[in-house]
C-alpha cells in the first residue's frame, strides 16, 4: 500500500475530538453515569475516521475464554427499525445469534455480551440513518438507547455510548429528554471556515504536516496559495481534502515523478469532487484567481426519502476573506 493511502493527520479538531472519546472511556466505572457524547457534521468531516482511530487506540484482546472488546464499531444501517439496529449492535459484538429473539431480548443479550466481553464504549456510526425514515424509529431507537443505558448499571455493565452522524441525527436525541441528557451538548465536527482565524491557521498547519507526511512528493506555488486552492477545492473538509491529495499523488506516482503538479490537483478535482457547474472553474487551473476566488457553498444534503435539498441555511453562505 503506497503511503498516501494510510496517511492519518492528527489536527487540532481530531486531537480534541479523540480527547473527548478518551475521557468517556476513562468515565466507565469511575462516574455514577458514564460519559456519552454525540458528533455531528457533514460527510467528509472526519467523523467516521475519528471514532475507527478511538477503536484502534483500543485494540480488541484474545483472553481465551472470551475477546476483551473496550470500543466496538457500530455502523447504523440505512432504513433500519429498532430490532435492526439492535441486531447490528449484536453482530458488530461477535453474537452468532444476532438475529434471534425480540428487541427486549435483544438488548438483554447486548448488555451479557458487554459485560462479558468488557465493553465500555460503544460506538455508533452513521447515526442519522435512524431519523431516515417516515415512522416511530427515532422515538423507538432513542428509549432503546436510554434503556440500555439505564440497565448498564443494573447489570454492572457500566456502559458508555457515542454516537456520529450527520445533523439531522440530533433528532433522535429529542424524542427523550433522559437521553439527551446523558449525552449532553451535541460537538459540531464540521469544516474549517477560512474567514475564521483559528480553523484558518488549523487548516494551513493541517496542510503543512501532511506534506511533511508526504515529502517524497514537492507541491506547487507558496504555502498560502496552495492552501487557499485546496480550501476552495474542499470547502475545508478533511476528508475532501485527503481525497484530492491521494489522487494527485497516484497521478504523480504513475507518470514516475517526484512532484505533485497544479496539473495533477486539476485532474483530481474533476475526478473525485468537481463542482455543480461543469463549466465552473477548478482551483487548480492557471486562470483560477487565488487572491479573489468566487464563493463556493457547501451543498445542502438531501432529504433521504423525497430526495430535495433540505434547509440551505446549513449551506456555508458567507463569502471568504480573501487574504492568506
Amino acid at each position: 500500500m503506497q503511503k498516501e493511502e494510510e496517511l492519518l493527520i492528527f489536527h487540532p479538531a481530531f486531537n480534541d475530538g479523540l480527547a473527548i472519546l478518551e475521557a468517556c472511556f476513562d468515565s466507565v466505572g469511575t462516574t455514577a453515569d458514564a460519559m456519552c457524547r454525540a458528533f455531528y457534521g457533514p460527510s467528509r468531516s472526519g467523523k467516521t475516521r475519528l471514532f475507527k482511530q478511538f477503536r484502534a487506540n483500543h485494540p480488541f484482546i484474545n483472553r481465551g475464554k472470551f475477546v476483551e472488546m473496550p470500543v466496538p464499531y457500530v455502523p447504523v444501517a440505512p432504513s433500519p427499525t429498532t430490532k435492526s439496529f439492535a441486531e447490528g449492535i449484536l453482530y458488530a459484538l461477535g453474537d452468532p445469534l444476532w438475529t434471534r429473539g425480540n428487541t427486549f431480548a435483544k438488548e438483554l443479550r447486548i448488555l451479557e455480551i458487554c459485560k462479558k466481553c468488557k465493553v465500555r464504549v460503544l460506538a455508533l456510526d452513521d447515526f442519522q440513518h435512524l431519523v431516515d425514515t417516515r415512522s416511530n424509529v427515532p422515538r423507538e431507537a432513542a428509549d432503546f438507547l436510554k434503556d440500555l443505558l439505564v440497565r448498564s448499571q443494573d447489570n454492572k455493565a457500566n456502559l458508555s455510548v457515542v454516537a456520529a452522524g450527520l445533523e439531522r441525527s440530533l433528532a433522535v436525541f429529542e424524542q427523550n429528554e433522559q437521553l439527551r441528557g446523558r449525552f449532553g451538548t451535541p460537538i459540531k465536527f464540521g469544516p474549517l471556515e477560512w474567514e475564521i482565524e483559528t480553523d484558518q491557521i488549523n487548516f494551513r498547519a493541517f496542510i503543512k504536516a501532511m506534506k511533511k507526511d508526504l515529502s517524497e512528493f514537492t507541491f506547487p506555488g507558496e504555502d498560502c496559495s496552495f492552501a487557499r486552492r485546496i480550501h476552495w477545492a474542499s470547502y475545508g473538509l478533511i476528508g475532501y481534502t485527503m481525497k484530492i491529495v491521494r489522487r494527485a499523488a497516484k497521478l504523480a506516482r504513475r507518470a514516475r515523478r517526484r512532484e505533485i503538479s497544479l496539473k495533477d490537483l486539476e485532474t483530481a478535482f474533476n475526478q473525485e469532487i468537481g463542482t455543480a457547474d461543469l463549466n465552473g472553474p477548478n482551483p487548480f487551473s492557471n486562470g483560477f484567481k487565488v487572491d479573489a476566488p468566487p464563493v463556493r457553498l457547501l451543498p445542502a444534503p438531501a432529504d433521504p426519502i423525497s430526495g430535495r435539498p433540505l434547509d440551505s441555511s446549513s449551506q456555508h453562505n458567507q463569502k471568504r476573506k480573501q487574504r492568506c
